[in-house]
């Protein structure tokens, strides 16, 4: 299922990351979990995948992180339809600085009211304020 399963491994390199998760560029050498991370692509693209969260969740080192950075995000990333970022751990972004807060850049957002409709930005602040605590709190421009 690895979008990358055709892709060459450099040789000399173990397909081994030891105690570390399996991340992307790892994606080549992933193997075993296909029915896994097929089930995970059909939540997320499927007809029920309308529900825009899944939540995967299993004991301690059971493979969750290296499912979804070397499973999913690689078969995601190769749909043009999806744009996969790199995993974010919350808990070493609140250690690194005592940080309570988290600052997301978005780039280039006056692009959301020129080349996209109202039901985009609608789904686009949904998000936001989901991830965000809920809706109470609101984007808030500075010119």
């Amino acid at each position: 299922m690895s979008a990358q399963a055709g892709s060459l491994w450099q040789p000399g390199r173990s397909p081994f990351p030891g105690l570390v998760a399996f991340d992307a560029s790892r994606a080549a050498v992933f193997e075993g979990r296909d029915g896994d991370t097929r089930r995970l692509v059909e939540r997320l693209t499927g007809p029920a995948g309308e529900d825009g969260l899944v939540v995967v969740v299993g004991p301690s080192g059971c493979g969750k992180s290296s499912l979804v950075a070397a499973g999913l995000g690689p078969v995601l990333a190769a749909d043009p339809d999806w744009l996969v970022v790199a995993p974010v751990v919350p808990g070493e972004l609140v250690r690194a600085a005592g940080a309570t807060r988290l600052l997301l850049v978005v780039d280039q957002a006056e692009e959301l009211l020129a080349r996209v409709g109202p039901p985009v930005q609608a789904q686009f602040f949904a998000l936001l304020a989901a991830g965000g605590g809920g809706a109470g709190w609101a984007a808030r421009s500075l010119f």
